[in-house]
């Protein structure tokens, strides 16, 4: 996964930059510049939703032994993340996606 996706899903959770720079291998000024480019403070509900939800779906799928209850939840989830894209373009014109 990308660090800078993972970074904000960090901070999004609480995590101090300092952490988030030794968790993803990067330096906190980089990461710094990161947050204030993206505006992770700016960020409306939604997003952050849409983050979390993406972020569950990557676990579930890198998962290495699925069982069946699983495999529905990697499913599930994907048809809820797919609808939940949708839904935030339509709601919030002129959003960047997620």
């Amino acid at each position: 996964m990308d660090p800078r996706r993972v970074a904000r899903a960090l901070y999004w959770q609480g995590w101090r930059i300092a952490r988030i720079a030794e968790h993803v291998g990067a330096k906190s000024s980089t990461v710094h510049s990161w947050k204030r480019r993206d505006g992770w403070d700016d960020s409306d509900p939604a997003e952050r939703i849409g983050c979390a939800i993406e972020t569950r779906l990557q676990q579930l799928i890198l998962k290495e032994r699925k069982e069946g209850s699983t495999s529905r939840k990697s499913t599930c989830s994907a048809a809820r993340w797919s609808g939940w894209r949708g839904w935030a373009s339509i709601s919030r014109p002129g959003a960047k996606p997620i």
